[in-house]
């Protein structure tokens, strides 16, 4: 487990969803994605759901979370850019709610909370 200040170690992305087949069944895995994938390649995660629908639904979210952190990161750099820019520095004003929230969410994604 990573403490507040380290930084979270994760396989970095992108990550894409692969469909194997586990005898009758489909096995919904996140691969880390390289440009020529080969057998073996190591599997972020297998995902499961209630139904086949679900968990393919569950695996392609997951896929996008590496991105997802990216966006959420460069959104929260660009508002607080510009809410300094607009009142001043950003510690000392109060920050809308979905600023707050993408913070919180940016520090759980790289384990510091």
């Amino acid at each position: 487990m990573t403490t507040k200040t380290e930084k979270a170690s994760y396989t970095p992305g992108p990550w894409v969803l692969r469909i194997h087949r586990e005898g009758n069944f489909p096995l919904f895995c996140i691969h880390k994605h390289r440009p020529m994938s080969a057998i073996g390649e190591p599997v972020v995660a297998t995902v499961k759901g209630d139904n086949d629908e679900q968990a393919n639904a569950n695996a392609r979210l997951i896929a996008t979370v590496p991105e997802l952190l990216e966006v959420c990161k460069e959104l929260e750099m660009r508002l607080s850019l510009a809410r300094m820019a607009d009142q001043g520095s950003v510690d000392t004003m109060p920050v809308p709610l979905f600023l707050k929230k993408a913070r919180e969410v940016i520090a759980k994604a790289e384990g510091k909370v």
